[in-house]
Order: structure tokens, then sequence, then C-alpha cells
């Protein structure tokens, strides 16, 4: 069975070049692939072959993608959500967790590892960079002390 998935990208290039290699995974099914995070929520509200994962660009034009993630799961819980950037801020990190994106990945991940962080939160993980995942690791351990 194939895990349904859109993307929610402003760069054209970097759009179509992460369509075009997930098109090559046939565990993958690409649903819609959009520049703006209006446009996704338009498609959700239409309610026809809804994405499981949608990867979601942080820095839009219009709607941000973590103010899309806050509505989106406030009307679609299921939806799995990867933040997927280029941003390694502290503050981006901990509002995407905060709003319930379920994943942060940076864009200059193979696409190996995109696809398996797509298994992987279908399955209830919950993939993130491994320097994000340091960078969680310092403020959890900063807000302990």
């Amino acid at each position: 069975m194939s895990i349904k998935v859109g993307v929610i990208e402003d760069h054209k290039i970097f759009r179509k070049r992460i369509t075009e290699l997930l098109s090559f995974y046939n565990e993958i099914q690409l649903v819609f692939s959009v520049e703006k995070a209006e446009a996704c929520l338009n498609y959700l509200e239409k309610g026809e072959n809804k994405p499981d994962v949608l990867l979601m660009d942080i820095e839009l034009p219009g709607l941000s993608g973590i103010e899309a993630t806050f509505q989106i799961k406030e009307k679609h819980a299921e939806i799995d959500i990867i933040m997927f950037t280029v941003f390694e801020d502290d503050e981006r990190i901990f509002q995407s967790i905060q709003v319930g994106a379920t994943g942060y990945l940076l864009k200059d991940e193979p696409i190996e590892q995109v696809v398996a962080s797509i298994k992987e939160v279908r399955k209830g993980g919950a993939p993130i960079s491994p320097t994000i995942a340091r960078k969680l690791m310092g403020m959890v351990s900063t807000m302990e002390k």
C-alpha cells in the first residue's frame, strides 16, 4: 500500500526536483505539489485523495508553514506533517513541534532519507535530521537547568 504525500514548497526548482525524485519510489504516491500553504488548505478542503504525509516548507509566501501546520492539524489531525526546511534555528524548531509537526528534516537530506522518514512517520515515529536532533537535545538540557 502506497503512502500518499503532498509537497508544499515555494522554490520552484526544488519543488520540481523533490517531486521527480519521489516519483521513483513505488511506495510513495504524490497527490499534490503546491507552492503556497493556501493552495494546500484549499486542496484539503475538497476532501479528495487526502495525503497521509505533508512535506511542509517553513518559509512560504503568505501563510507560513508553521501557521499552515497549526490550521491543518486542527482539522486533519490524522495527517502527519514533516517540516522540510533549510532552517535550523531553535525558535522555528520549537514552534513547529508546538503546532503539531511530527518530523523536522533539512532539505539537504538524501532522497533515501526523506522516503525513510515518510515511512517512519507513518509507523508512529518522529523523524528528525541528526543536526536538528542535537539542537533539540541541547534545548531540552538547557530547559532542565
